[in-house]
């Protein structure tokens, strides 16, 4: 019976792994099993995943029936992509995905509960890298960095996630001194805004980062 479970918000969902709860951001570690099943769950502020593995998938709203979504029929599903979703900041979804697939279904999402930038605020942007998705609640970008490379000292204007989806070992060295090891893929770093810092690739290949600002 649909009504028999009770949704959860998303960070209670077991298998969305809450990781990290800084101000308005949390970061989720989402990790669904080859034929698992998770709880209904509510998504009521903007979501940003950057996927880390990939796998069929079938969602069903509360009430609704079965209804499948998945690398077939969405170009966007594939390891690395960068993949946002803010139409939850306009109404609250209820959902539950099943892992239709073979394979482990994964990604970091990261959620962004503030207003967001204000409508007026422009498109600027001082991520490194390629800018690939732009809205008032995130900003995000992809960099390459060669093995022994580092990027120039960088400032991070809005609370900054740092994913590292594929393989490779990064540095991820603050200002004041501390250091963050991304060693392999799903690796991350937080960084409050306002923070002075520098990538670099200590690895023997080269690494690919994804750069998530959550305005």
């Amino acid at each position: 019976m649909l009504g028999a479970q009770a949704p959860v918000p998303v960070y209670q969902e077991p298998r969305h792994h809450l990781v990290l709860e800084e101000g308005t951001v949390r970061v989720l570690d989402v990790r669904i099993p080859p034929g698992d099943t998770t709880l209904f769950h509510v998504h009521d502020a903007p979501f940003l995943a950057v996927r880390i593995s990939v796998s069929p998938v079938n969602a069903q709203k509360l009430g609704a029936a079965w209804g499948e979504v998945g690398p077939k029929d969405h170009s966007h599903f594939y390891p690395g992509a960068i993949d946002p979703d803010t139409s939850y900041v306009l109404g609250a979804v209820t959902h539950r995905v099943a892992n239709a697939g073979t394979t482990l279904f994964h990604l970091i999402g990261i959620t962004n509960s503030g207003p967001g930038a204000a409508p007026d605020a422009g498109p600027g942007s001082d991520l490194p890298g390629t800018l690939e998705s732009n809205s008032r609640f995130f900003q995000a970008s992809r960099l390459a960095i060669p093995p022994g490379g580092d990027s120039p000292w960088l400032s991070a204007s809005a609370p900054l996630v740092i994913v590292q989806p594929g393989e490779g070992r990064v540095k991820v060295q603050r200002e004041s001194g501390s250091t963050s090891r991304l060693d392999g893929s799903a690796s991350w770093a937080y960084l409050p805004a306002g923070t002075r810092y520098r990538v670099s690739n200590a690895g023997d290949f080269s690494a690919t980062l994804v750069f998530v600002a959550v305005r």
